[in-house]
């Protein structure tokens, strides 16, 4: 489990800052303070882990395999998750109904 939070929140060598607005802790006392009312402000939980080998990330990104974009806090934090991805990609200027659910290569 990964908590994705607002910065004010740090746990020394557990918390990681990934930017000015945004830390990633991966601990059970970020849980258990979120619990206490001592977490931070703002904080989205995630489950699941996905790994890259060396340079796979790169490559995919390369290949156009990702959306990538700048960061957009108030999407991250944003509590409403049915349109979050419809969101994301409108904010990056893509149409989600122009997209086709088949994939393939030139």
């Amino acid at each position: 489990m990964f908590v994705i939070h607002s910065p004010e929140y740090f746990i020394d060598k557990k918390t990681i800052k990934v930017c000015e607005e945004i830390s990633v802790t991966g601990t059970k006392e970020i849980t258990d303070d979120i619990q206490k009312g001592k977490g931070p402000r703002k904080a989205i939980f995630l489950l699941g882990y996905s790994g890259w080998a060396p340079g796979q990330l790169e490559d995919e990104i390369m290949m156009d395999s990702w959306f990538v974009s700048e960061k957009f806090q108030n999407l991250i934090f944003s509590v409403d998750h049915q349109t979050k991805w419809t969101d994301a990609l409108l904010l990056i200027g893509i149409d989600p109904s122009k997209l086709s659910s088949y994939a393939g290569s030139s």
